[in-house]
């Protein structure tokens, strides 16, 4: 894997040059093209994406996973891995549990307004695959939705070139209770989400991140339905000094950088030793290549200046 490696100045010269990212405009085309076809032939033309893209042997019966197939896959997730996903769940439940709004009322001169929060009756959350699955995506999209009371939760994930159903992205999605998960990703998915197919009924919302087609069509089927934003490329920067741990370094930029096209994760770092450290861990780590920079700075309070200027 090609890393790149340099100091600061070409730390803030790559920064500059992520910083131009946007939407490209052949993807936007292309997005636009996809929504257009699944309005007019739903299944169909996501089973042609499909085919293109992830698994040419696909089926149209292979595109939804209900939730009792789920279950079924889920059992076959190890139990380490369960455990790690439940403790996963409690901690991010723990935290979203606290960002429930609340019923707010004000008495005036003759009249009471009121804000009454609602959840919404059907989400759909979009789990990107790259390298590999993110059962994390799962819970981070579906802890919030489940805390929210929202009635459906569906999930959408690109198929696997084998076909496969991976257990620890099931057992992920029946802790957050979806009913079931759409096998396409891309701009396919998000148009199936927003204006249902024959096996999709349209949600209220589509959050999740993905990939740069994912992001266009977002913004494409914004005025139709809701979103929660425009995510990605994912993007990292990691301020580190001479005690760091180089292990758990690596781990963080890698996981990043699995992500794809236009991932960019930094280490920034005062110590030669930590560095190299570093070097070494991500040897064996699957990223595109120059997607992971070392880069060597004068000081910390240098680093952390170059990193909010990132930002």
């Amino acid at each position: 894997m090609t890393v790149q490696v340099g100091d600061l100045a070409a730390f803030r010269r790559r920064a500059l040059r992520q910083s131009g990212v946007t939407l490209d405009p052949a993807v936007l085309d292309h997005s636009r093209a996809t929504i257009a076809a699944v309005r007019r032939r739903g299944d169909a033309a996501v089973l042609g994406e499909v085919r293109r893209f992830d698994r040419r042997e696909a089926r149209v019966a292979d595109l939804w996973v209900d939730a009792r197939a789920l279950r079924a896959a889920a059992r076959r997730c190890p139990r380490a891995l369960r455990e790690a996903i439940d403790h996963a769940y409690t901690s991010i439940a723990a935290f979203h549990r606290r960002q429930r709004p609340r019923a707010v009322t004000w008495n005036g001169r003759g009249f009471r307004t009121s804000l009454v929060p609602q959840p919404l009756a059907r989400v759909g959350g979009c789990v990107p695959r790259g390298a590999a699955s993110y059962p994390s995506t799962v819970l981070m999209v579906g802890v919030p939705a489940s805390l929210a009371g929202v009635r459906e939760l569906v999930l959408a994930s690109p198929m696997p070139r084998a076909g496969s159903l991976d257990p620890a992205l099931a057992y992920a999605a029946t802790k957050v209770g979806a009913i079931g998960l759409y096998r396409a990703g891309g701009a396919a998915a998000v148009a199936a989400l927003a204006y249902g197919t024959q096996t999709v009924v349209r949600v209220d919302k589509i959050v999740g991140p993905g990939n740069a087609h994912t992001a266009a069509a977002k913004w494409l089927v914004s005025a139709d339905v809701g979103i929660d934003s425009l995510a990605g490329p994912s993007e990292l920067v990691i301020v580190a000094s001479a005690d760091a741990d180089a292990a758990a370094i690596a781990l963080d930029l890698g996981a990043q950088a699995e992500h794809g096209a236009g991932a960019f994760a930094a280490l920034l770092c005062d110590d030669d030793a930590v560095l190299s450290a570093v070097g070494l861990a991500i040897g064996g780590i699957e990223a595109p290549p120059g997607a992971i920079g070392l880069y060597r700075v004068p000081s910390i309070d240098a680093a952390i200046d170059a990193a909010a200027e990132a930002a």
